[in-house]
């Protein structure tokens, strides 16, 4: 590998975004009148972005027609010649959001939904063990350290998302979702499934009040619990926090941790039921210039 200019790394998956919806509060733990709830003998919702799932089972839903976790699917380097080199070592990495990372939105009190950034933003390239290889956070305002209810309108607009917009083609392109009503059906039949064979009665009530929100949406095409499956959220960070973790030997070592690290990704196929969004997007990070 000669003269590289930059390592592109490229993530997907499917994460955990246990929320309430409006016009339940922000804080609501257990889904009042939105169209999320926590039910019977799960643990309350808390906004938190989970990208390992299954680092902490208890917050991951049955009936899954996928695997949970966002991971990295392709890395390579490019050079000054353009010539792309992969990246081997670094496909099947995990990627994950530290530090309990929510969207702010809080029903329009801090930005509108659509808008609102994810704070902490804390990002992480893992290997299987959870260990990083590379790591680096993006402050809201490294010149601001106040919390994310002080900060402006304008420094959280900066970072956020760039609304929320139907994509039927990303979505089924990204996760095979290509119809929600086909999927609400198939859900409903897992459920089922499961629910015959469930003898404990917290589990089984679970299933049953999960199928009850599924035989709503499914009479009700337009509904949001149908409808949001096909929208997706854009986001573009630029990385700019300090200390960021690198490679110190091997082919990645030169890695410039002075510059920003761009990362630029989309959630979306938001799964009521599942409480589940899809991420997709990628990382790029510059080397150090070559003499």
């Amino acid at each position: 590998m000669s003269n590289p200019t930059a390592l592109f790394i490229r993530f997907r998956g499917w994460a955990t975004v246990r929320l309430a919806t409006e016009p339940d509060p922000p804080d609501e733990p257990r889904g009042a009148s939105g169209f999320t709830y926590a039910f019977a003998g799960e643990p309350p919702l808390d906004r938190i972005i989970r990208m390992q799932p299954n680092d902490d089972p208890k917050f991951v839903r049955s009936g899954a027609a996928f695997g949970w976790g966002v991971f990295v699917y392709d890395a390579f380097v490019i050079d000054k010649e353009a010539v792309v080199t992969p990246v081997h070592d670094l496909v099947g990495a995990r990627i994950n959001l530290h530090g309990q990372p929510k969207f702010e939105s809080r029903n329009w009190l801090l930005a509108p939904p659509g808008w609102e950034p994810i704070v902490p933003f804390d990002l992480a390239v893992e290997s299987k063990d959870g260990k990083a290889v590379l790591r680096r956070t993006a402050p809201l305002d490294p010149k601001n350290p106040a919390p994310v209810w002080q900060q402006p309108l304008g420094t959280l607009l900066a970072q956020g998302a760039k609304d929320l917009w139907p994509e039927r083609e990303t979505i089924g392109s990204a996760t095979g979702i290509w119809n929600a009503l086909t999927t609400v059906r198939q859900r409903i039949r897992v459920l089922e499934a499961l629910k015959s064979q469930e003898t404990h009665v917290l589990r089984r009530q679970c299933l049953e009040s999960r199928l009850s929100e599924l035989r709503y949406a499914l009479a009700r095409p337009t509904d949001a619990r149908v409808m949001i499956r096909y929208f997706v959220e854009r986001f573009s960070v630029s990385m700019q926090g300090a200390d960021p973790i690198v490679p110190s030997e091997g082919p990645l070592e030169n890695l410039d941790p002075s510059l920003p690290w761009l990362v630029d990704f989309w959630a979306g196929a938001f799964d009521c039921d599942l409480l589940a969004a899809f991420f997709n997007g990628s990382l790029q990070i510059p080397f150090r210039p070559s003499d």
